[in-house]
């Protein structure tokens, strides 16, 4: 009997420490880091939009590059010093991948490079089939990142599960306008280093979640004014998310995250007080903000990376 209970034990705790393990969040960090014309990455995985033909430097910041191997699909990919490579992105628009290998580990980061579709392509405000619409003629406060976007990233239904970084796929920044294939969409990386940073925090935090759902990404201009937006807003230029999180019953609203029982703004400024401390120790100045419940949604928070820091309340 002793020993039935015994094994009964030893059972009970394995399945604990199973579902513990199974359970723990996993930010998706590599051993070593590579940085992007100076975009410093930490992840397995991260999408980089380029534009036909463009040069692009790769340096290891934590180890020379003989401890480091490099594949691309093709030979565009050259040594450029003891820590740093060089890529030539091909001219045909489209997904080339580019992963570096920590040869003393087996440590992959990939960089999903994805030649974008020049705005040149663009005739009567459309690419192809997709209603792209029309951008600013001035840019905001006479600021570059508000001048119209050079590419776009022609997506297929097949691209659109694309990862872009740890958790979140390329699809879940689409304009939420009604089209056919292909779509064309934007999003910045230094927006999915925000949301992977803030993911993990929120989780370090004890609120767990694998994922935030974006309500809001990339909006093609003719998507935001229909909707009544602003003509300069971030969304627009793939730097901007409006997000929640989703984990537990009833789905479609923010998680009760202040234990008050309920899905309200407060949930709403629980998790921007979180993003704020971590673009601040980002050092990434950007606008957040905070959305309370309309009748056709819940609350959420808005997160950007315009250059600039900017705070509201709705």
């Amino acid at each position: 009997m002793k020993t039935t209970l015994r094994w009964l034990t030893a059972a009970c705790l394995l399945l604990v420490c199973t579902a513990s393990f199974a359970s723990a969040f996993d930010p998706g960090r590599a051993d070593f880091r590579i940085s992007v014309d100076g975009l410093d990455n930490p992840y397995r995985v991260l999408a980089i939009p380029v534009m036909p033909e463009a040069r692009v430097h790769f340096h290891s910041p934590d180890l020379p590059a003989a401890a480091l191997s490099a594949r691309a699909d093709s030979d565009t990919l050259a040594p450029r010093s003891d820590r740093g490579w060089s890529w030539h992105a091909p001219s045909a628009p489209g997904h080339y991948p580019l992963t570096f290998r920590q040869d003393a580990t087996g440590e992959t980061m990939t960089f999903n490079m994805l030649v974008m579709t020049p705005r040149t392509a663009k005739v009567n405000g459309r690419i192809e089939n997709y209603r792209i619409g029309r951008y600013p003629r001035k840019p905001f406060r006479g600021l570059d990142v508000y001048l119209p976007p050079e590419g776009f990233i022609r997506v297929d239904p097949a691209l659109a599960g694309l990862a872009v970084s740890p958790h979140f796929t390329l699809g879940q920044f689409l304009s939420k306008q009604q089209a056919g294939w292909p779509r064309f969409v934007l999003v910045r990386p230094e927006l999915l280093l925000v949301l992977e940073q803030l993911l993990e925090t929120v989780n370090e935090g004890g609120v767990r979640t694998d994922g935030f759902t974006v309500m809001s990404g990339y909006r093609t201009p003719f998507y935001n004014t229909a909707i009544g937006n602003g003509g300069y807003s971030r969304h627009q230029w793939g730097g901007a998310a409006d997000i929640y999180i989703d984990q537990r019953r009833p789905h479609g609203r923010m998680d009760d995250l202040t234990g008050d029982g309920r899905s309200t703004i407060a949930d709403a400024r629980f998790l921007a007080a979180i993003a704020e401390g971590v673009m601040a120790d980002m050092d990434v100045e950007g606008g957040i903000g905070i959305y309370g419940s309309a009748p056709h949604r819940g609350p959420f928070v808005h997160v950007d990376v315009r250059g600039f820091p900017a705070r509201w309340e709705f």
